[in-house]
């Protein structure tokens, strides 16, 4: 999966990252689990898991972004 930017400079921004992100969680499942897939399941959750933490920080981020503008 890719990287997640570092922060989102609106809640609008913000949200959208979090949608893209799920998106991919979801393709990337799918593909994982189709049977005629090359992608071993193993390695999609990897990537699921790094995207997860990518995200967390962006909303860490974010969030101290945002709050710091109000």
């Amino acid at each position: 999966m890719p990287s997640l930017q570092t922060t989102a400079s609106s809640p609008r921004e913000l949200i959208h990252a979090v949608n893209n992100f799920l998106s991919l969680v979801v393709c990337a499942g799918e593909v994982a689990l189709d049977e005629s897939s090359p992608l071993e399941p193993e390695r999609a959750l990897e990537s699921i898991l790094a995207g997860a933490d990518d995200l967390t920080a962006l909303v860490r981020a974010s969030r101290a972004e945002l709050a710091s503008r109000s």
